[in-house]
């Protein structure tokens, strides 16, 4: 499996976030109260977060984007505050130019 390149730097400060999901699937017949039950056995993160990056790990980031991971459809694994997550990628990185080469590159991960 393919793992995050460790020269990325960390999010920005103040831009992650983890959204967890609840994993319940709710089943209305036609008759009675809606049923729920679990989708999942465990409840699946997803990340969301900005990373500044210079042209050097622009680089980077489009050979492991483009290559590596095929335009995010293989998963990979993630590192994030000292636990491995399988991720993949939510949907296509925005970017924003911040100045000169630094630019901003606002991601979404997927656990799987």
């Amino acid at each position: 499996m393919a793992i995050f390149p460790s020269d990325l730097p960390c999010p920005l400060d103040g831009t992650a976030s983890i959204q967890i999901n609840d994993g319940i699937v709710e089943d209305s017949g036609e008759i009675g109260l809606p049923r729920k039950r679990r989708r999942t056995t465990r409840a699946l993160k997803v990340f969301s977060f900005t990373l500044r990056m210079t042209y050097a790990q622009q680089q980077t980031w489009a050979t492991f984007y483009q290559t590596t991971i095929n335009y995010g459809l293989t998963p990979f694994t993630w590192a994030y505050e000292g636990v491995n997550y399988t991720v993949e990628l939510g949907s296509a990185p925005s970017v924003k130019s911040v100045t000169g080469s630094i630019k901003d590159y606002a991601l979404t991960f997927r656990e799987v």
